[in-house]
């Protein structure tokens, strides 16, 4: 499905950085600083992790090192103050003192800053930590600070990217995959299930009596039928299946089969929904779903193309039924 949290859209995003410029960034950090790790940190799902930290032999912190947002750390305090921190001596603070990484730990100076997403969520830190007590010039601190914005305008550029990719493949109408979607993440599945021993099953979909709908109420409620209806397939597909408007009243859903029923299961969910929902609209009221079922088996040389067809024979075949 295509509707997702920032969470995810976030991640994808994350997937998609190149983490070879942040570690040239993270080792000129140390260097700079001459402090034992640089490093740039994010936070997810309350923890924190490294995603990069420089390379030098003194350093220690590692890729993937991970801790708690629950437990107190320098990481933390910059996240919830949304501001950089400097801590040239934290043995020496009542407050940081008792933090694990002082306590347990070799931080004995800390120098960190913000980043932010795109829309003012916390991504993470970028810091410079050290092993001994630091004397930082206020220069360091706003190269640091200004080494922060650089992360965060990479993150911004991908996020951009990200967004102009799913405009490429999203109708605008629905907030479905469009047909462009619907055919590239297809044929990427039904690959994928070939290689696993999946079974690939199609609903395809079509509004009976949109004409009527359009003719008699007007083209809005023409188009909330096309808007319920997407809405019913986000709502009852699950969030690895593909929900695509192929154009005009006809939507497509490709499904990995788990049981023999599942299509016809899911069939009869988004009919009744769709009736609950038509029915609650006079003016929808005359509209309905005719849904026909198509299946790709591992072992069958079907194409997406061919899936689509017989998913359209069927449909038609069903829409010929007297409702």
């Amino acid at each position: 499905m295509l509707v997702e949290s920032n969470r995810c859209i976030y991640q994808s995003v994350t997937n998609q950085i190149d983490f070879n410029k942040w570690q040239d960034l993270a080792n000129l950090i140390s260097e700079v600083f001459g402090s034992a790790c640089g490093a740039i940190v994010q936070y997810r799902q309350d923890e924190f992790s490294v995603v990069v930290a420089s390379e030098n032999d003194d350093n220690f912190l590692a890729k993937h090192d991970s801790w708690s947002w629950h437990q107190p750390s320098f990481c933390r305090h910059i996240i919830e103050q949304g501001s950089p921190l400097y801590v040239p001596n934290p043995k020496a603070d009542a407050y940081f003192s008792q933090f694990p990484a002082v306590v347990k730990g070799a931080v004995r100076s800390y120098s960190g800053v913000p980043v932010f997403w795109p829309d003012g969520t916390p991504f993470g830190t970028v810091c410079a930590i050290d092993t001994e007590q630091s004397d930082y010039s206020d220069t360091l601190q706003r190269l640091l600070e200004q080494l922060g914005r650089l992360v965060q305008a990479d993150i911004k550029i991908m996020c951009d990217l990200f967004e102009i990719s799913q405009l490429a493949v999203t109708d605008a109408t629905t907030n479905t995959f469009n047909r462009r979607g619907f055919v590239e993440l297809g044929n990427k599945l039904l690959n994928d299930a070939k290689r696993t021993g999946v079974d690939i099953g199609m609903l395809y979909l079509d509004i009976n009596k949109l004409k009527y709908v359009n003719d008699n109420a007007g083209h809005d409620a023409g188009d909330l039928c096309i808007c319920g209806l997407a809405n019913i397939l986000l709502a009852q597909c699950r969030a690895n299946d593909i929900v695509a408007r192929l154009g005009g009243d006809e939507f497509a859903v490709l499904v990995k089969i788990e049981q023999d029923d599942d299509l016809v299961t899911l069939a009869k969910r988004i009919k009744s929904e769709y009736r609950q929902f038509a029915d609650g609209d006079a003016r929808l009221s005359a509209s309905g779903v005719s849904i026909g079922h198509s299946v790709a088996k591992y072992n069958q040389d079907i194409n997406l193309e061919k899936l689509l067809k017989n998913g359209d024979k069927a449909m038609y075949i069903e829409k010929q039924q007297p409702h």
